[in-house]
């Protein structure tokens, strides 16, 4: 037993192929390869199907979609569940501005998208929900989003909620009063 050198020849990785392993194959260098069946130009310039709902009406696009006035919606909160506006703007009383969208108006609920645009580059983006309705989700996402679990007005801007919050300014909720809303109506 002593010091000398043993040589084991390296065999190399020991990897074999899984069954379910599929490997392509690479393509034929002597056959032409197919043609795309439509080039880039073509897909940009061809026709767009209008988007339809289930009944076959039209939807507008984003860019149908007109801003309501403001003056149509201030003072008039029944009218803003009754017939949700589509989108409208508020300007803030710390001078941001807010873009409100519907996303959905159910049997259940009214769920709007809130854009608060901080600069021309910086947006932050909320959820509003107007409970119809009471209802399980309801109550879940009241709780999740540390609300009074019957609150018929729902905000995901849970973070001015806790109790080490820096700052508890809801703009969602200024907004909402400035249209004429109680925000602590309970189902």
């Amino acid at each position: 037993m002593g010091d000398e050198a043993v040589e084991v020849e390296n065999p190399g990785p020991r990897w074999h192929p899984s069954p379910n392993l599929r490997i392509p194959r690479s393509s034929d260098p002597k056959k032409p390869r197919k043609k795309a069946s439509k080039t880039a130009e073509e897909v940009v310039s061809s026709p767009v199907r209008p988007v339809v709902d289930a009944d076959d009406n039209p939807v507008p696009t984003a860019r149908e979609v007109h801003l309501a006035r403001w003056d149509s919606i201030v003072g008039q909160p029944r009218q803003f569940v009754e017939n949700p506006p589509l989108r409208f703007q508020y300007e803030t009383s710390h001078g941001i501005t807010m873009v409100v969208r519907l996303m959905l108006n159910s049997a259940e609920c009214i769920a709007w998208n809130i854009e608060l645009q901080y600069t021309d580059t910086v947006s932050i983006y909320y959820q509003l929900y107007y409970w119809k309705e009471p209802c399980g989700e309801q109550r879940g996402v009241n709780e999740e989003y540390l609300l009074r679990l019957h609150s018929r007005w729902s905000d995901n801007m849970t973070h001015l909620r806790h109790s080490d919050a820096i700052d508890t300014y809801n703009f969602i909720t200024e907004m909402l009063e400035a249209i004429g809303i109680d925000t602590w109506e309970e189902l």
